[in-house]
């Protein structure tokens, strides 16, 4: 596959649609390093910090006005706590007073119930909580492997996640029970095994429309980002070119692809890719590494 990269032209949106993009930066911060978390306008415009804090704050998840961020603010480093930022208001809460792995997480049913992964000593389990923080339901708590990365399908009953239950990291279906698993990807017999610092099916995402999902995998030393059908048919990679191309999301209309890339150089970049015309335009571009971006259809004031 090929893209025509034409990083000077303005970036497409879909029919209708207004939204911003946060993404997590990573800035220095005197003798430290911390990342921030940052929104700016669809087309790259008016970048804004709004977590200024020297910690590690990720942001895992947005619906419309709502961003979700696992932070270490309030303990020592490495252990995450779940954060809910409202950007209609600014208002910050914690939520819960779970340890959260260091994992993605999702929402459903209009944004009302959550899906996150906890981590209790050497336990790792799904949970599904409200928009309070309240547990509805734990699935899924095991200690023999690891899980992370849940994300529910559209309809919100089916959940694709990772899991080295088979030995290495790969992606898994399971129900809204947990139940009825079964493994979707497998790392290609054929390719030389990164190993077990690099993701072979990095975090999943649905393809809005679709019983496809995408995710990122390394392979020939490189990441790129690549489709599977919910039944393991049809694994088709996505991109292409220099470079990386690792975490990412989608436009509602499935029409937009938005992920970091560093084309082969020092630091990570967000990208937008049109994936009807192959058009790719950059929106960033800094000095410091800008990551993981997060699409919410809402129409921000700057911070």
């Amino acid at each position: 596959m090929s893209i025509l990269c034409s990083c000077s032209s303005p970036p497409d949106r879909p029919e209708g649609k207004t939204y911003s993009i946060a993404y997590n930066a990573l800035l220095p911060q005197g003798d430290t390093i911390n990342y921030d978390i940052f929104l700016m306008g669809a087309d790259g415009s008016d970048p804004v910090n709004i977590t200024r804090h020297a910690a590690v704050d990720w942001v895992c998840h947005g619906w419309k006005n709502m961003l979700y961020f696992i932070s270490d603010r309030d303990t020592s480093g490495g252990i995450y706590f779940l954060y809910q930022y409202d950007l209609s208001n600014h208002g910050l809460e914690r939520l819960g007073d779970y340890r959260m792995a260091n994992s993605w997480l999702d929402s459903r049913y209009d944004g009302t119930e959550l899906i996150i992964c906890r981590q209790e000593g050497k336990f790792r389990s799904f949970s599904i909580i409200d928009s309070t923080g309240y547990e509805i339901r734990e699935i899924l708590r095991t200690n023999q492997y690891q899980i992370s990365d849940p994300a529910f399908s559209e309809d919100g009953k089916w959940i694709v996640f990772r899991s080295s239950r088979s030995g290495t990291d790969e992606l898994w279906i399971a129900d809204e029970l947990g139940a009825h698993q079964r493994q979707v990807t497998n790392y290609p017999t054929n390719l030389e095994d990164p190993g077990p610092e690099y993701y072979h099916a990095g975090p999943p995402c649905w393809i809005p429309g679709t019983i496809s999902i995408s995710y990122t995998s390394r392979r020939n030393d490189q990441y790129h980002i690549f489709s599977i059908k919910a039944d393991g048919t049809q694994n088709v990679q996505l991109t292409s070119g220099a470079g990386n191309q690792a975490w990412h999301t989608w436009t509602s209309d499935g029409s937009l692809l938005i992920y970091d890339g560093d084309q082969g150089g020092a630091t990570s970049d967000i990208f937008q890719l049109n994936m009807k015309s192959q058009k790719l335009v950059k929106l960033t571009n800094t000095p410091y590494p800008e990551r993981a971006p997060v699409i919410l259809e809402y129409t921000r004031d700057t911070p």
